[in-house]
Formats: structure tokens, sequence, C-alpha cells
């Protein structure tokens, strides 16, 4: 009776364990991680549990790994699908990888495009979009608009993705109702889903936003 029982017992393991892939955001990545997406273009991020930061979607998941401005090192291509495979696999090509194995030649870069514009009262500030480049079809980037002369500014994101149907998960809290010129739907997500933050908050988040030092928002 005790060999019957402990082949149960692993067989409940194996089949409990390939429900997710689960992944520690600190152990199972290389240095240099892909910024992951899921169907709906979302980006997956890790979520704290005690002292792990764990990254887990559903086995079956479609995802994206993606590159900006490098090279998933193992595949030599910016951009990847990938199955969720079970524990700490992906399915890709037709072949079994660990997610170890599929960091990017160096760290994922944000496209920068600084002073595009001017905005605000007499056009005293100065527009810098920050956004990563993508394969696919969504749109995503953030808008800095920084008030030199007052020393204030916001940050304001926008994803334009055909597919989504209910609104994506925000980046950092969002401040647009304190905004007065933000005149047009921000929860239209036919022409494209918008929030605000302040600059700190969503460089937290996303590290290549400037750092602009001790601003206050940009209300008016």
């Amino acid at each position: 009776m005790v060999p019957y029982s402990l082949c149960i017992a692993v067989l409940f393991c194996t089949l409990a364990w390939a429900d997710e892939c689960a992944w520690d955001r600190d152990v199972d990545f290389s240095e240099n991680p892909p910024i992951i997406f899921d169907e709906s273009f979302e980006i997956v991020r890790p979520v704290l549990e005690d002292n792990y930061r764990m990254v887990r979607v559903t086995a079956g998941s479609k995802l994206i790994l993606d590159c900006p401005g490098t090279n998933i090192t193992s595949l030599a291509v910016t951009t990847v699908e990938a199955t969720c495979d079970g524990g700490r696999n992906l399915w890709i090509d037709d072949k079994t990888w660990e997610m170890k194995d599929l960091g990017c030649t160096a760290e994922a870069a944000a496209t920068i495009r600084r002073n595009t514009g001017s905005c605000g009262s007499e056009d005293i500030g100065v527009i810098h979009i920050i956004g990563f480049e993508i394969l696919g079809p969504e749109s995503f980037y953030e808008l800095v608009i920084h008030d030199e002369a007052r020393q204030q500014a916001v940050a304001v994101v926008g994803v334009n993705n055909p597919h989504l149907t209910t609104a994506p998960t925000r980046l950092c809290d969002d401040l647009c109702d304190r905004l007065t010129w933000i005149n047009f739907d921000i929860s239209d997500l036919v022409h494209g889903f918008t929030y605000c933050c302040t600059v700190d908050d969503l460089r937290q988040a996303v590290p290549h936003v400037p750092d602009l030092g001790d601003v206050e928002l940009l209300t008016e």
C-alpha cells in the first residue's frame, strides 16, 4: 500500500504544477529579462507573495517576449511568441525553453523622443514622448510633459490596442481627474485608453522615464 500511496501523491503534484507557469522574478530570470506581454498586449508583472516576486500565467497562455532595442540572446531576435508549457517552461517553435535562457543581450531600452512640442499656458511646457516599440497591434506610449519654468510635470500613458475589451492594468495611480486640460474620454478603448500619473510614480514602473527630481503635478 505504501508504494501505491506515493504514486498517487506524485501524480497529484505533477498535475497541480502543470496548471500554470510560475517564475521567481529574482531567481528564474536572466540579468536582462525581456518585457512579457499577454495576448491582450498587457505587460505581465510580478506579484509580491510573502518575500518573493512571482510571475504567474495559466498553462497554455500565449505570451510575447520582447527586448526593445536589443535581441533575445538565445534566439537572435527582438520579439518572439511563446506558450506557457507548465512549471518554468515556455514552448517556442517546437522547443522547450526556460525563462532564464531567454534574456536580452542588454537592458531593454525605451524609445525617448525629446522636445517634440510645447504645451501648457503660453506653451511653457516641453513634451517628451517615451515608450517601448513592440511588434504587434498595440501602440503603447508614455508622454512626459514638463513645465521647467514652474517645475511641474505629469506623465500621460496611452494604450491603443484594437483587441482590448476591458481597461488594461495601469502602471501607476490615475490622476487624470485632477488635470483641467484633459478634455477627452480617457476610457475610450476604441480610440485609445489613457491615464495620468506623477512622473515619479510612473518611473517606479518604467525606469527609463527621466528623473525630473522634486516637481509638482502639472494640473493646468
